[in-house]
Parts: structure tokens; C-alpha cells; sequence
């Protein structure tokens, strides 16, 4: 993925459908993988695409770190 932002520069998308399924441990794993290097740049994006129930799972405290990350909801 590196070489795609660097030689390219394009960012890789990661997209996830059906994401209102995931449980917790996985969103947690989703995460943590932002959560490389992100002070200075962004490896990848990742799309999240699920059922209304997704966005108020998001709400809850526990997932609050991932919520942030958020840059666009719809």
C-alpha cells in the first residue's frame, strides 16, 4: 500500500459491506489499523457500509475512538 501512496499517489480504499454485522473485537481491529501513523499520514481509507443500526452502534462510548475517525457519515 505504501508504494501505491508513494509512487501514485493514490490512497487505497478498504470497503466493508454489511459492516452492521461486524462485533465489537472486529470494529476495535478496524480501529486500530486507522490508528497507524495517524498523526502524520493516512495509509488507507475505509469505507463502512451497513444498516441504520451500524450508525447507533457507532454512538455507543465503546467505539468512540473509531467514531472520531469518522470523516464522512451518510
Amino acid at each position: 500500500m505504501a508504494a501505491e501512496v508513494d509512487e501514485r499517489g493514490r490512497t487505497p480504499a478498504v470497503v466493508i459491506d454489511e459492516s452492521h454485522l461486524l462485533d465489537h473485537g472486529e470494529l476495535d481491529a478496524i480501529r486500530m489499523l486507522t490508528n497507524y501513523d495517524m498523526d502524520s499520514t493516512t495509509p488507507f481509507a475505509v469505507v463502512l457500509i451497513g444498516q441504520p443500526t451500524l450508525r447507533k452502534r457507532m454512538k455507543h462510548g465503546v467505539l468512540a475512538a473509531l467514531e472520531q475517525r469518522i470523516a464522512i457519515s451518510y
